[in-house]
């Protein structure tokens, strides 16, 4: 019921089926390797194949946990798509306001999340411009001999991603000292929690679509 109602949502919002990314291949390999894996557990009912004993139970605990962990990634693409990335911040401080009365560090909540999802593409640009220049520096092998080639190399591979991963770091370290004293200068964390939101009709239906949601996966 929860996949219909995120499907229906993506419908709703008009979402083109080219924004869905392209998971590469090592996503498949890992799936079928954890089927393999699930249908040599022990968790009953079983069936014989052809002389060999396979798990249903496991494979269905396996489609439960990969069909939850796939709604919850298309819900979070839902919220990405269709929510601007300058009201997620105000749009949480309202839904985080009850706790406040807790005396619970809120802002700081909410501006750790909306910062982390901003400075999200700044990092991605950050890994493609090392990768770009660590190909650069490296080049390419000739094509006799590949496989002997590659192996030989592994040491320095593992090298040059260590240097890599430090280099990263430090250049993440640079931009958030760089976006911490932008911050400080602009009133601190209280300016980027606290700003203006107010819920819509569209949110109402949304809140009333997904309340009934629940109650009826309770009922059922």
């Amino acid at each position: 019921m929860v996949a219909g109602f995120v499907g229906i949502s993506m419908i709703v919002a008009r979402i083109p089926v080219g924004a869905a990314p392209r998971l590469p291949r090592w996503f498949w390999y890992g799936l079928m390797i954890g089927v393999v894996l699930t249908a040599q557990s022990h968790a009953a009912p079983f069936v014989t194949v052809g002389g060999v004993r396979l798990s249903v139970g496991g494979m269905l605990d396996w489609l439960r946990l990969t069909s939850v962990s796939m709604t919850m990634f298309a819900a979070a693409a839902l919220l990405g798509w269709t929510t601007p990335l300058s009201e997620l911040a105000p749009a949480l401080s309202r839904l985080l306001a009850p706790l406040r009365r807790l005396r619970l560090p809120v802002d700081e909540w909410v501006a750790t999340v909306a910062l982390a999802i901003r400075c999200l593409p700044l990092l991605v640009d950050e890994i493609r411009t090392l990768l770009a220049v660590r190909r650069l520096r490296v080049g390419r092998r000739p094509g006799h001999r590949r496989m002997v080639g590659r192996l030989a190399a592994l040491p320095l591979q593992a090298r040059s991603t260590t240097e890599l991963l430090c280099t990263a770091i430090v250049t993440c370290l640079r931009r958030a000292a760089e976006m911490t004293e932008a911050i400080v200068a602009r009133g601190g964390f209280g300016a980027v929690a606290h700003q203006p939101a107010h819920p819509r009709r569209a949110d109402a239906a949304a809140l009333a679509a997904l309340v009934g949601l629940a109650v009826a996966t309770f009922l059922v």
